[in-house]
């Protein structure tokens, strides 16, 4: 049975067009025009979500919604507010008042139909994405030019996801030192870490803790000498640890990272697509680490050549991985 949707707003063009687009992915619209009306057919009609403009006569969006938070037979359909005020003081209230979501005018018909979609709960939960960067290059990084394109469409298809970036190739990442080394092997061995092996695992923890917060990952990484840079192999030292992320079993090791996705976006100098793909220790390493802990579902976005063909092929390059990335993130 399709879900049924009350569009509220006394812009009768904005109304027709955002009614267009909700019954072309087959959903069924009751339209008002004004704050009352709204009140009495979310009271008869029961309506999966209400788009409720904040502008309307008899009543702001706010007040209005007020009204359906207090009553019994309306405090549970989920509503968004739609204004022309973008500020996130007006967001903020919006959330506090009840509102599951804001929209702001003029608004991108994509990205709504995507809020819609969340609020319904027709996609999945998205909430954090964990961008692990190991580039020192920042702006002139032709990696991270491929990852924005990835993060924007990603963001736009779920729009409360965050971006949590960690970037190790600049913040500072725990040393592994004797204490460090030590209290893996207690963990291996499947003993617990003791009072000072703990004080020293602590950062170790903090970054293992928010690499399993997140709902999946992107990496952005340059190949260097054929494989990854030293300070991404720096940050997988610290948080692979038996316990966290994988236990040892009667049949074999397990991973414990399951049912999430990673995407990993790579610039290289050659082309390692064909003839030199043998020299490619890069995916295939970091597809067996992860994959030892239990991300398997990887999809690697490699723009090459950057370097051995000349400015103009590098150009192309980067925009065909840029393609592909919109497109991955599309499909997450």
């Amino acid at each position: 049975m399709a879900k049924k949707i009350l569009v509220a707003d006394d812009d009768k063009v904005v109304l027709d067009v955002i009614s267009r687009l909700l019954k072309a992915n087959n959903y069924d619209i009751i339209e008002a025009f004004s704050g009352m009306r709204v009140v009495s057919l979310a009271s008869n009609e029961k309506p999966d979500l209400i788009l409720l403009d904040n502008f309307m006569p008899s009543g702001t969006g706010f007040s209005i919604m007020d009204k359906l938070k207090k009553s019994p037979e309306t405090s549970e359909i989920p509503v968004i507010i739609i204004t022309g005020s973008s500020s996130k003081q007006m967001h903020d209230l919006a959330l506090e008042l009840g509102a599951v979501d804001f929209i702001g005018k003029p608004f991108d018909m994509q990205v709504m139909l995507n809020k819609i979609k969340e609020a319904l709960g027709e996609t999945k939960k998205m909430e954090k994405l964990l961008h692990i960067i190991a580039t020192p290059r920042g702006e002139d990084s032709r990696t991270l030019k491929v990852s924005q394109a990835f993060i924007e469409n990603l963001q736009k298809k779920f729009t409360k996801c965050s971006i949590d970036e960690l970037n190790v190739a600049v913040e500072p990442l725990p040393p592994l030192t004797v204490k460090v080394v030590s209290g893996k092997y207690v963990l291996l061995s499947g003993k617990e870490l003791s009072q000072e092996q703990k004080k020293a695992w602590r950062d170790i923890e903090r970054h293992i803790e928010r690499f399993l917060l997140a709902d999946a990952y992107l990496l952005s990484l340059p190949m260097w000498n054929f494989s990854i840079p030293y300070t991404l192999k720096h940050y997988l030292d610290v948080i692979l640890q038996p316990k966290y992320l994988f236990r040892y079993t009667p049949s074999g090791p397990e991973g414990l990272v399951k049912n999430k996705k990673m995407v990993v976006v790579t610039s290289r100098g050659g082309d390692y697509s064909d003839a030199m793909r043998s020299a490619d220790f890069q995916e295939p390493y970091l597809r067996f680490v992860f994959g030892f802990v239990g991300i398997t579902d990887i999809t690697f976005i490699n723009a090459q050549p950057m370097d051995a063909l000349g400015l103009q092929i590098q150009a192309e390059r980067i925009e065909e991985a840029k393609s592909i990335a919109r497109k991955t993130a599309d499909s997450f």
